[in-house]
C-alpha cells in the first residue's frame, strides 16, 4: 500500500512534471485520495496515512506549481464500487463523481469531488 499510494505517486510525479512543463500546453494532475485520512476507522491506519500523504503532497505541489500545472486532490467518501460497503443518499456513481471532479480542475486545489460528499 505504501508502494502504491506513496512511492509510485512520488516517482511518477517526479518523472512527469518536467515533461508537463515542457509540453507548452495547460496541464493538470488529479490525485485521488480518501476522506478516510480524516477519520478514525479501525484497521485502516496505514491506508489512512498513505491517503494523508497524498493530500499533503498534492497541496504542496499545487503551491509550488501555481500558474504552471493545475493540481487537484480529490477526497471522496462513498462511490459505488465492488469494494464499497456504504449505503445511503451520499453514495454516488463513478461517472457522476468524475463529471463533478473535472469541473473543479483549474479552480480548486482540493475537493470532495461531488457536492453530496461536501455535506
Amino acid at each position: 500500500m505504501i508502494n502504491v499510494n506513496v512511492c509510485s505517486l512520488t516517482y511518477v510525479t517526479k518523472i512527469l512534471i518536467p515533461k508537463m512543463l515542457d509540453s507548452g500546453h495547460k496541464t493538470g494532475i488529479v490525485n485521488f485520495g480518501s476522506m478516510v485520512h480524516n477519520l478514525y476507522m479501525p484497521k485502516v491506519a496505514v491506508f489512512a496515512a498513505t491517503k494523508g500523504y497524498m493530500g499533503v503532497f498534492s497541496q504542496n505541489l499545487s503551491r509550488e506549481l501555481k500558474d504552471q500545472i493545475d493540481v487537484l486532490y480529490v477526497k471522496p467518501t462513498a462511490i459505488k464500487t465492488k469494494n464499497q460497503f456504504f449505503t445511503g443518499l451520499w453514495v454516488i456513481s463513478p461517472a457522476s463523481h468524475a463529471r463533478s471532479t473535472l469541473k473543479k480542475l483549474g479552480w480548486d486545489s482540493e475537493t470532495f469531488g461531488h457536492p453530496k460528499h461536501a455535506i
